[in-house]
């Protein structure tokens, strides 16, 4: 299960799937990733014949209760590009009354890369969005210092506008509502891991032995 990854602080650690709640940053459920393999020790069944990173979050939407539809309407989950594809938004939407929102790579499978070519070439702040019918989702590639990839069930094509640091001065661009919303959503998993790696108590543990 320890993996290594040149581009992390910790090369060699033991990956986590963490689901945290972006309003509290409290981890709701964690899973130690198995990678491929057909033990799916303490996996839900009905998670289990899912792709690796798939599995990881229908696992966690199932042993949390969030599979329960809420009687106050919808929830709204946003993934990270690891996790987030068309097929799992899809799922999540009508199994499970969960909207999401995420970035995701372009090898995931729903994805169309005959359609989506944006490159890095261009003006920061343009924006291609569809509507795959496939899915019932929309899918957007949007210009900032690079390419980012965004995948989402809330069916809003709408442009909205989302300030950065050139240089000196703080500037407006054009932004998808969607990428936005990914924005202002994302950031409960890191600060949970954040008081998982400082006050956890299990995230890094140094034995000390005296020569």
């Amino acid at each position: 299960m320890r993996q290594h990854n040149k581009d992390k602080p910790d090369k060699h650690r033991v990956d986590f799937f963490v689901l945290a709640d972006t309003s509290r940053c409290f981890i709701c459920h964690l899973d130690v990733c198995q990678g491929k393999n057909d033990s799916n020790a303490h996996i839900d069944k009905r998670a289990a014949e899912l792709p690796t990173t798939q599995k990881a979050v229908l696992n966690s939407t199932h042993k949390t209760g969030l599979d329960i539809p809420s009687p106050l309407g919808y929830r709204h989950r946003a993934c990270d590009n690891r996790h987030q594809c068309p097929e799992l938004a899809a799922v999540l939407r009508d199994h499970c009354k969960i909207y999401s929102t995420g970035t995701l790579r372009k090898n995931r499978k729903g994805w169309d890369k005959d359609m989506m070519k944006m490159t890095k070439t261009g003006d920061r702040g343009e924006a291609d969005l569809f509507c795959c019918r496939l899915n019932d989702v929309i899918i957007c590639q949007w210009r900032d210092s690079r390419v980012v990839n965004v995948c989402s069930t809330i069916l809003d094509l709408r442009m909205g506008e989302c300030h950065r640091q050139i240089g000196s001065n703080k500037l407006p661009f054009s932004c998808p509502n969607i990428v936005r919303k990914c924005q202002q959503t994302m950031f409960g998993v890191d600060k949970g891991d954040q008081t998982r790696l400082h006050g956890g108590g299990f995230a890094r543990n140094v034995v000390l032995t005296s020569p």
